[in-house]
C-alpha cells in the first residue's frame, strides 16, 4: 500500500519536482554568468565595492526570479508573493530614499 502510494506521488509530482529543480539549476548558471559579465563591463569605471555591490544584487535579483519560476512550477500560487515582494521594494525604496540620494551624490562628487 505504502509503495504504491510512493509510486504514484513520483508519477504525479516527479516531473514538477525535476522542472523546478532545472529552473533553479539555470537560474544559478544565469545569475553566475550575468554577475560576471557585469564584473567586466565595469572593471575599469567604478570602485571594486560598489561594483561588487552591483554584482551580488544582480546575482541575488537572477536567483529570485529563478526561485518565484520554480515555486510556480511546484504549483504555489505565486500571485500573493509577487505582489509582496512588490510591495516591500516599494516600502524599502522609500525608506532607503534619503541614504540612497546621498551615496548617489557622493558618487558624482568622486568624478
Amino acid at each position: 500500500m505504502a509503495k504504491e502510494l510512493v509510486i504514484d506521488l513520483l508519477i504525479g509530482y516527479g516531473f514538477q519536482v525535476l522542472g523546478a529543480l532545472v529552473i533553479l539549476a539555470v537560474g544559478a548558471i544565469l545569475g553566475r554568468w550575468l554577475g560576471g559579465v557585469a564584473d567586466r563591463l565595469q572593471a575599469r569605471a567604478m570602485e571594486p565595492p560598489l561594483r561588487l555591490l552591483i554584482v551580488r544584487v544582480l546575482r541575488i535579483t537572477v536567483m529570485l526570479f529563478a526561485v518565484v519560476v520554480a515555486l510556480d512550477k511546484l504549483g504555489f500560487q505565486i500571485a500573493p508573493l509577487v505582489a509582496g515582494i512588490g510591495v516591500a521594494g516599494i516600502g524599502i525604496g522609500i525608506a532607503l530614499q534619503g541614504v540612497l540620494g546621498n551615496v548617489i551624490a557622493a558618487l558624482a562628487a568622486t568624478r
